[in-house]
C-alpha cells in the first residue's frame, strides 16, 4: 500500500562467474553492518530518505531498523554469464547498462530458510 512501512531491503548478488565467483553469504554479511552504519549516519542528515523514513514511519518509532540476516535478505539472482575471468569489468557496465534501460518492476523469488533464491 506504499506506505513507508513497506520499504524493504534485500541484498540481490549479481554474479557473472559461474561457480568460481563470489559467495553470496560472505557479501550479504559484510554488507549489513555497512547498510546499519548508513542509516544510522544518515538519520542525521534531513535531506536522506533515511531521514525521511525514520521520522514518518511508525514501525521504527517502535524499534529501531534493524539489518540482521533475518531482516535483510541476501540471494543470488541469475544473470547472464562470462566466459573468462578478465574482463569483469566490461561484463558489469554491460549488464548494468542493459538493466537500467529496461529495468524489472519485479524479480521472481523465492525464500527459503531465510535467503531467496530465483525462480
Amino acid at each position: 500500500n506504499n506506505k513507508l512501512e513497506d520499504i524493504e531491503v534485500s541484498i540481490m548478488h549479481v554474479d557473472s562467474m559461474h561457480h568460481r565467483g563470489h559467495h553470496t553469504a560472505n557479501i550479504a554479511k559484510n554488507l549489513r553492518p555497512y547498510l546499519a552504519h548508513e542509516w544510522q549516519r544518515n538519520l542525521q542528515n534531513p535531506d536522506s530518505i533515511c531521514h525521511k523514513v525514520g521520522a514518518e514511519s511508525e514501525i521504527f518509532r517502535e524499534r529501531p531498523k534493524e539489518f540482521t540476516r533475518h531482516h535483510v535478505l541476501g540471494g543470488r539472482i541469475e544473470s547472464p554469464k562470462q566466459n573468462k575471468g578478465n574482463d569483469c569489468g566490461l561484463f558489469v557496465l554491460k549488464f548494468f547498462q542493459k538493466f537500467l534501460s529496461a529495468p524489472p518492476t519485479s524479480i521472481d523469488v523465492r525464500i527459503e530458510k531465510g535467503r531467496f533464491f530465483s525462480n
